[in-house]
């Protein structure tokens, strides 16, 4: 997450962008240590979440409402079910909790005795010395960052609908800053940083339009890209309906319609082809002139497409 990493040179997901915010390990100076890519056996943690998924998602508490990693290995009635947030954390805070408690671990943090992990953090608690935070690095740890640019007009810094503004704004116009804010109440305000993590003020809500928390603004980019994408679709459907319907109501022809004739010429002789009839007023030349015609009529030949 850019949110924690931004700024690291070596970061191996997201395209590093020199306008990205520092990240919040960044920021306070801790030494990031970057797994390879799809590398199970490179990340502890991996080992972790096996056993929760054994202990958690497996519990008889989310019976029908499957909350398991892989949605290939859905049970006969997952979806049957649709469980409340508050006791989908309540359970998962319990089994984390019975996790920790368990003896019997043979890792390296519990120097291979059978301790509990809750005991070998307490044992390794009592003769640490622990950095305590201070309140800029709790405000900088609890809350999220966007960063986003200053509007011009004193229309400050817009995000997820609602505008916010401080006077010292005012001087950052058309600059990109870090606003970081609680996504459970984005009317709260904002907190603006500088992209290198120099604190600047603090901007108020002045207009509460927009959404009250971030994943309302999120499930409303959600539900507008889908309706854009079936917007899309119902104008294809329909351009290809037109073109077919357009089709429809051309001419059909059948295949002796397609082969008929298109020249008629008639074959004469040279001497007949050459003969000039005078047929005014005489009517023997006129007689003479319809022999003549159907005489040449009686050679005529039909050419068709293929000549």
């Amino acid at each position: 997450s850019k949110w924690l990493t931004g700024g690291t040179p070596n970061r191996y997901r997201f395209a590093v962008k020199e306008q990205d915010p520092v990240g919040l390990l960044t920021q306070f100076g801790i030494e990031i240590h970057f797994t390879t890519p799809y590398s199970g056996q490179s990340k502890p943690i991996e080992r972790s979440f096996l056993d929760l998924e054994q202990e958690i998602g497996a519990s008889a508490a989310f019976q029908g409402a499957y909350v398991g990693a892989n949605p290939l290995d859905k049970p006969h009635d997952a979806g049957t079910r649709v469980i409340p947030i508050a006791e989908f954390e309540a359970v998962v805070d319990a089994g984390i909790q019975r996790h920790n408690r368990r003896l019997g671990r043979l890792t390296r943090a519990c120097k291979g005795a059978g301790l509990s992990f809750d005991q070998a953090f307490d044992e390794s608690f009592a003769t640490a010395l622990v950095a305590r935070a201070t309140p800029e690095q709790l405000r900088q740890a609890l809350l999220c960052v966007e960063g986003v640019t200053v509007r011009q007009h004193g229309h400050g810094v817009v995000l997820n609908g609602n505008r916010y503004f401080g006077e010292f704004l005012i001087d950052l116009v058309g600059q990109k800053i870090a606003a970081r804010f609680d996504p459970d109440d984005m009317h709260a305000g904002l907190h603006v940083y500088s992209l290198t993590g120099v604190y600047l003020g603090f901007a108020a809500c002045l207009e509460k339009v927009g959404f009250a928390n971030a994943e309302e603004g999120r499930e409303a980019q959600r539900l507008k890209k889908r309706l854009l994408r079936s917007i899309k679709d119902k104008a294809a459907a329909e351009d290809a309906l037109t073109a077919h319907q357009l089709a429809a109501l051309g001419p059909e022809f059948t295949d002796e319609e397609i082969r008929r004739p298109i020249v008629v010429r008639g074959l004469f002789t040279a001497g007949a082809a050459a003969q000039q009839l005078q047929i005014e007023d005489d009517p023997a030349a006129l007689e003479a002139a319809l022999q003549n015609f159907n005489r040449a009529a009686s050679h005529l030949r039909v050419v068709g497409e293929d000549e």
